[in-house]
């Protein structure tokens, strides 16, 4: 016997300038992840031997600037998870169309995203409103998207200037019905 649980789920698109991650498979530096949690250039020499010494300096300064290692040395949630997954963030920064969807039981999560280019001609300033106050951003949180199953992504920030709030465009879009199918007997 199966139960089966359905409720509407409110679908929204939203649009800003946002620094985001894009999560890609880097075998060499979740090998260097595995080896910690403390990294240094004597566990960069074992894990992969023949880097110069600049290059163990500037791979140790990159992973910092990825998120996978604090300055000291030590692994971060995003250098347990590149560990774990064999994929590393690759950040970058722009203009980006949001599917998002809200839910009391889950909150807001964001499904996909889409880079959008830019339209120097564009200049519906009223158009832009302050964000929900429900999307937030969460540099910690990784979301699998619903439309491309191997992309995965982080929002750090939506960025504004200094003293502003940040802005965004935004549109509701269709109700999406979201089922549950629970088997009391087997737990799934």
């Amino acid at each position: 016997m199966k139960a089966f649980l359905r409720s509407s789920v409110r679908l929204f698109e939203l649009i800003a300038f946002a620094e985001l991650a894009v999560w890609e498979p880097r075998p060499e530096l979740a090998a260097l992840c595995a080896a910690g949690p403390q990294l240094d250039e004597a566990v960069v020499d074992d894990v992969l031997p023949g880097l110069s010494a600049r290059g163990r300096e500037n791979l140790l300064r990159a992973m910092v600037e990825q998120g996978l290692l604090r300055p000291d040395g030590q692994t971060t949630r995003y250098g347990a998870r590149c560990a774990s997954t064999g994929e590393a963030p690759i950040w970058e920064q722009g203009v980006y169309a949001f599917l998002g969807a809200s839910h009391p039981v889950f909150g807001v999560t964001l499904l996909d995203f889409r880079r959008l280019s830019s339209d120097f001609r564009d200049r519906n300033f009223d158009a832009a409103v302050p964000f929900p106050t429900d999307v937030r951003p969460d540099p910690d949180a990784v979301f699998s998207s619903v439309l491309n199953p191997s992309l995965r992504f982080a929002v750090a920030a939506f960025p504004a200037p200094r003293g502003a709030a940040p802005v965004c465009r935004g549109r509701d879009l269709p109700d999406a019905e979201l089922t549950w199918e629970i088997d009391p007997l087997s737990g799934a």
